[in-house]
């Protein structure tokens, strides 16, 4: 009977140990899905809602005028370069993102939730491929488990996953070429190879910098095993997988041919010398605590220190993955750096190398703890809580980097936009203030030129040549009504055209500030009697939610 209890027993604790981990993914990702839908509805206001703005309004076009209309899937935005073809039609890299986007746009309408459910869905999907992953290369469980734990949390995908760009759906994309690359290592059957390399190129065809996987591919591709003679014997997977690269010259010669334009923004952009200047490592700290946190940074280094210390026993082909994960992320920071000194979000290509290396760290760690005794005595699951307290330390400070991100918002961008899409006529443009304020687009449903012209010359050809019937001015360039540099471009302003709509807020217990004026073509503006103009106005509110609180921004529509 006793023999029977105990095989009942065992059976349990298997089951328990299988189905476990399975579980534990199954709550990384309703966390991950959590932390990520927050705000998937909200106005197009938030950080980098200029590049927001790019992606959903090639899906607004793509889903109206079709996939077909300036060629090929050739994207059209709607803020063109003043001098460039007016339709939005441009060079890029392959728009996988704005064609979900648009297909969801068709079948649910222009809800902004539906195309950013798509680059949540794309990322939460990574949380259980980074287990696989790390548990194909490591065959442990909880390095596996760290691994999905870190990517669900991390606050770089947290934030950016609803942020409707590229990256998301390319991110997926190159974690599947890798997972299926490492099925095929393990048990050779072709089509692996092939969905593989396929993933890969569509991963690069959608961002180019994905290219950066094939690095760790390489590394561990097990060429003593496979050897040229069985290649030849068995060439087929191997031909296709190189043609499917061929797929990324292939279309960066067609779009760049079809629109007359540069589709190699990336590859024109490599500037290595840029780490050594002060520029770079003056906003690389910013982007740093936004990205891995600095904790997350230091564990992630440990995990070099860690390797190179384990490298002493024995090289296998999961050590050298690792060192080709340092190595790829090394070249890459080398020919990005004019990227990565503008925008934290290019930190996404090699992010998933970071958190590898820094689970490789916490779990490494942990396994130190199996070494201590208690009279004697190992001490049960004190590794898992070395786990748990490692994780615990970085939790907080990822959650903080998500809320700093999140927080980041332009108000009432929004507002303008509305208004705008009340009041405009078929044809009108909007010069704007570019920057962050791109997302006035979106809302006004119109195109605008990228930025306001600072000289009057460039000013009146968007006006004759564009049709720019409307001025939008946001908080950073207010100072052009005072700047001497820009006094012959305000005084046509004022004398040509009126204020019809301006916000304010109110920043620590000052006065309420003006944070844009809307101005349409026609009549005047005095800013100096803009008090008399604003008298006995209505004074509307919008609300607007932080993870600290509701802000509140007042509006007056002068002409309704």
């Amino acid at each position: 009977m006793a023999d029977k209890e105990d095989e009942i027993k065992q059976e349990q604790d298997i089951d328990v140990k299988k189905y476990l981990p399975v579980a534990l993914v199954i709550v990384f990702m309703l966390l991950g899905f959590h932390l990520r839908s927050y705000h998937m509805n909200y106005p197009v206001i938030g950080y980098h809602n200029w590049k927001e703005t790019h992606y959903l309004t090639e899906a607004r076009n793509f889903a109206r005028d079709g996939f077909f209309r300036h060629g090929f899937f050739i994207p059209a935005w709607d803020y063109p370069y003043r001098h460039d073809d007016p339709s939005g039609a441009h060079a890029d890299t392959f728009p996988t993102t704005s064609i979900l986007a648009a297909l969801s746009f068709m079948i649910f309408g222009l809800e902004l939730w539906a195309a950013r459910i798509i680059g949540i869905l794309a990322t939460t999907a990574c949380i259980p491929l980074m287990y696989l992953i790390v548990k194909e290369l490591f065959k442990r469980d909880d390095m596996a488990l760290v691994a999905s734990f870190l990517t669900a949390i991390n606050p770089l995908f947290v934030f950016f996953s609803h942020n409707v760009q590229l990256i998301n759906v390319g991110i997926l994309l190159a974690l599947t070429a890798l997972y299926a690359f490492l099925l095929w290592k393990k048990n050779r059957v072709g089509i692996y190879l092939i969905v593989s390399f396929a993933f890969l190129s569509l991963a690069a065809l959608t961002k180019y910098p994905f290219l950066i996987t094939l690095i760790p591919i390489l590394a561990v591709y097990p060429l003593k095993e496979e050897g040229f003679k069985k290649i030849k014997q068995k060439p087929t997977p191997h031909i296709i997988s190189i043609a499917l690269l061929a797929l990324i010259p292939a279309w960066m010669t067609y779009i760049g041919g079809a629109t007359e334009g540069i589709s190699t923004a990336e590859v024109t952009y490599i500037e290595p010398w840029r780490v050594t200047t002060q520029e770079f490592w003056q906003i690389t700290p910013s982007y740093i605590a936004d990205s891995i946190t600095f904790i997350g940074l230091g564990i992630a280094l440990a995990g070099i220190l860690i390797l190179a210390i384990d490298c002493r026993e024995k090289i296998d082909s999961e050590k050298i993955f690792l060192w080709s994960a340092v190595f790829a992320s090394i070249i890459f920071i080398l020919i990005m750096a004019r990227k990565i000194q503008h925008h934290n979000y290019h930190y996404y290509y090699i992010m998933p190398f970071a958190l590898i290396l820094a689970s490789y760290a916490i779990v490494r760690l942990s396994d130190l703890t199996k070494r201590l005794r208690i009279e004697g005595k190992k001490i049960k699951y004190l590794n898992i809580l070395a786990i748990i307290v490692l994780l615990a330390v970085i939790i907080p400070s990822s959650l903080e980097a998500k809320n700093r991100q999140y927080d980041t918002q332009f108000f009432g961008l929004d507002i303008a936009g509305e208004y705008l899409k009340a009041h405009k006529s078929p044809g009108d443009r909007l010069i704007h203030s570019s920057h962050q304020a791109y997302g006035v687009l979106w809302h006004a449903d119109m195109k605008g030129t990228r930025g306001i012209p600072k000289n009057l010359t460039e000013f009146k050809y968007a006006e004759q040549e564009l049709n720019a019937t409307w001025l939008f001015i946001y908080s950073w360039d207010l100072d052009l009504m005072q700047d001497p540099d820009t006094k012959e471009l305000w005084d046509y302003i004022s004398d040509n055209y009126r204020l019809v709509q301006i916000a304010f807020m109110q920043q620590n217990n000052q006065q309420a500030a003006p944070i844009y004026l809307l101005l349409s073509r026609g009549g005047s503006f005095d800013i100096n009697n803009a008090s008399a103009l604003l008298k006995d106005k209505q004074v509307k509110q919008r609300y607007y939610k932080t993870t600290k609180g509701d802000v509140r921004v007042d509006y007056i529509d002068v002409e309704q």
